[in-house]
């Protein structure tokens, strides 16, 4: 009977220990969640900081941008066509002709040559504006539609022949 009491103590020593350390674990833990809600706590704050200055920064634009709109004038664009020389080029203007294209040929997108595309014989464009040496192509025909030139294009005068 002596060894059951004597069993019977040491097991209850053993689980009084297993016991404390569970209570232990439990306190860290504890612990633990408190310092990680003090640290939300404490990043709450800054993004509610940081939240104030960015409308205090959008104000502060949207004054800057009411003071600076009567300062503030748009240029409107000069219509008028420029007639006048290009370096040692003279541009003559005449009235509106049609012309055709007499063979295959080069059309440039300035007077320096700068070859953007290549036109058919029999293509037919009008012009109002040439210089000794090139025609300006101001509209060309598309199924016998009139279409405006929507950028510069030149052809040189030895290619085409007026209508």
């Amino acid at each position: 009977m002596r060894i059951l009491w004597l069993i019977f103590v040491t097991f209850i020593f053993a689980s009084a220990n297993e016991i404390q350390r569970v209570d232990d674990i439990l306190q860290d833990i504890s612990e633990l969640r408190a310092k990680n809600q003090e640290c939300q706590n404490k990043l709450d704050d800054k993004i509610l900081m940081y939240q104030n200055k960015i409308v205090l920064l959008e104000k502060i634009i949207e004054k800057q941008k009411k003071m600076l709109k009567p300062t503030l004038k748009c240029e409107e664009p000069n219509t008028f066509p420029k007639l006048m020389m290009k370096g040692d080029v003279k541009i003559h203007s005449f009235k509106a002709s049609s012309f055709r294209v007499n063979k295959l040929a080069p059309i440039y997108g300035d007077l320096k040559g700068n070859i953007i595309d290549e036109w058919e014989k029999e293509t037919s464009f009008t012009s109002s504006q040439r210089t000794s040496t090139m025609i300006k192509i101001t509209g060309y025909f598309i199924d016998k539609i009139w279409t405006k030139s929507k950028k510069d294009m030149w052809i040189k005068v030895e290619d085409a022949t007026k209508r």
